[in-house]
């Protein structure tokens, strides 16, 4: 059994937990461009707790499966919609020349669907971390965004460019046991335990 305890910022401002349609998901990232805030590399873009540049993408492991695959959702609070998929590999590890979709893409609620949209991938342009144009330049969708290119914002679902973004990744069903959110001791910070099992 493993723990892993993360620090997540105030409680007013992040919602680290949240359950919508139908199942319970765990906010692994979140970017408020507003003020022209990017990262500032890949790195960043993996692991960082902040109030405009939250991720804890360098967490995603094989525990966080579910029925075979990983399941997404990805919201833009100023576009209505959302994305709603599964696929087979994490964003990460699924480079974007494999294929036309990300490797076992497999849509369940998809608003927004143009400029080749098919499930997240690690992009090919160097200006982002992930986006979801698969097999093509562009970056749409765009995850991790270090460029001020579109300072204020960035490329969400096309034509649409974007200050704030959440992508999340559901748990319940999962080897992840619920995260508790705790308040520590004279302050408003919440820790998040993630509880993980693994047979050896």
């Amino acid at each position: 059994m493993f723990l892993h305890i993360f620090l997540a910022g105030s409680l007013q401002s992040h919602h680290v937990i949240k359950d919508a349609y139908g199942a319970t998901w765990l906010k692994l990232f979140y970017h408020n461009s507003v003020g022209s805030i990017y990262f500032a590399n890949r790195n960043e873009a993996l692991y960082t707790i902040g109030t405009s540049k939250y991720s804890i993408l360098s967490t995603l492991n094989t525990s966080f499966i579910v029925n075979g695959a990983y399941e997404f959702l990805l919201e833009y609070p100023n576009v209505p919609g959302y994305n709603r998929w599964r696929q087979n590999l994490r964003p990460m590890d699924n480079p974007d020349v494999t294929g036309s979709v990300a490797s076992g893409y497999s849509p369940i609620h998809i608003d927004w669907n143009e400029m080749y949209w098919g499930g997240l991938v690690l992009s090919s342009q160097s200006s982002t971390l992930l986006d979801g144009s698969c097999h093509t330049s562009h970056f749409w969708y765009s995850i991790g965004e270090t460029s001020k290119t579109y300072s204020p914002g960035y490329p969400g679902p096309y034509p649409n460019i974007v200050t704030q973004c959440y992508l999340w990744v559901r748990i319940d069903g999962s080897q992840i046991r619920y995260p508790i959110i705790t308040k520590s001791k004279n302050s408003f910070i919440p820790i998040i335990v993630l509880l993980s099992q693994f047979i050896l």
